[in-house]
């Protein structure tokens, strides 16, 4: 699978780090493109990327965030691309590879060569399983290319590997090896737990790191800046905190069956909404929560890129917005 047919050289180039305003000609709405360098891997992306879990849905037992429409996630993904994102996150466990399907439908002709793709590997789709062996990684990995419709992976992510694993040789090699043929252009790892991510600056390999981080969970701070200083990019997952920063739901919110938040205990969410009020408070006049939750994340300099969970039009408009304000929460 080795090729380097479409690539994206343009993405490397030097930019202005300033905001590159453009008028969406069909909504006649002011888009805003701003771009971060993605740590050592010189890739130039969009702030704000598309965080491709949703749009995955509940397939083969999976767990979601409730029914989607495979019409409408497509219009999503388009309307971030004309919007400006270029970084689009997925795994190959979102719905059993059906979010990569999707990413797939849309990455034709030069839209490749123009945006950054990442996914994870490592899950067994529908077995909440860990595989890392060789074998089974590249495996992974072609399957992921047939799904996603690429010669080529931009940033291949090990999915929530066991931090005692990283140094592994025999997993060095099978890194490298996918690397070296083309499979994979970078290769990073999402961790579970922010404090796994010591052990990722520690592995030498590692060129990305992905982590939970919002206002409601701050913990990685202090961790991000480290993988940052030693020129990881950093990609912060969940800047909405699934959700409970949209601003459209409260503590008596009832989730469908096959979204995993219908697992959270009533306890939970009451504690997560008593801060959610306290965070509302801070909000600038005339912003939203969740554009103000998503610039928060931004206001950190460690930070390469935000994912946001988009599943309609909507949501890719409310979120995909102008963040240049000042936040002053971090």
């Amino acid at each position: 699978m080795k090729t380097h047919d479409n690539d994206p050289g343009s993405l490397h180039e030097q930019q202005t780090p300033d905001a590159k305003r453009s008028i969406d000609a069909k909504s006649g709405s002011l888009s805003v493109k701003r771009e971060r360098t993605l740590g050592r891997t010189g890739l130039r992306i969009s702030e704000i990327g598309f965080g491709g879990c949703a749009i995955g849905g509940s397939l083969n037992g999976t767990w979601g965030y409730g029914p989607t429409n495979d019409n409408e996630s497509l219009a999503a993904l388009q309307k971030a691309l004309d919007l400006g994102c270029t970084f689009f996150d997925t795994a190959d466990t979102y719905g059993s590879g059906h979010s990569e399907h999707l990413l797939g439908r849309i990455l034709q002709g030069s839209v490749r060569s123009r945006v950054v793709v990442a996914t994870k590997v490592g899950y067994v789709p529908g077995c909440g399983t860990h595989d890392f062996s060789a074998r089974y990684l590249q495996q992974a990995v072609e399957r992921s290319l047939l799904r996603l419709n690429t010669p080529y992976i931009d940033i291949l992510q090990l999915h929530n590997p066991p931090p005692e694993i990283l140094g592994n040789p025999e997993l060095i090699k099978a890194v490298d090896t996918i690397k070296q043929s083309g499979s994979a252009r970078h290769v990073g790892v999402s961790v579970l737990h922010h404090h796994h991510l010591s052990a990722c600056l520690d592995a030498g390999w590692v060129e990305t790191v992905q982590v939970r981080f919002n206002l409601l969970d701050l913990d990685a701070k202090s961790s991000l800046h480290k993988a940052a200083e030693a020129g990881l990019g950093v990609i912060a997952r969940e800047p909405l905190a699934n959700g409970c920063l949209c601003g459209k739901r409260g503590s008596d919110s009832v989730f469908a069956s096959n979204d995993f938040r219908s697992l959270w205990s009533k306890r939970g969410l009451l504690k997560f909404y008593d801060q959610v009020e306290q965070i509302k408070k801070t909000v600038p006049t005339g912003q939203s929560l969740a554009r103000h939750a998503i610039a928060s994340v931004l206001e950190e300099s460690a930070v390469s890129v935000a994912i946001v969970g988009c599943k309609t039009v909507e949501q890719v408009r409310e979120n995909f917005g102008d963040t240049s304000w000042n936040s002053g929460n971090l």
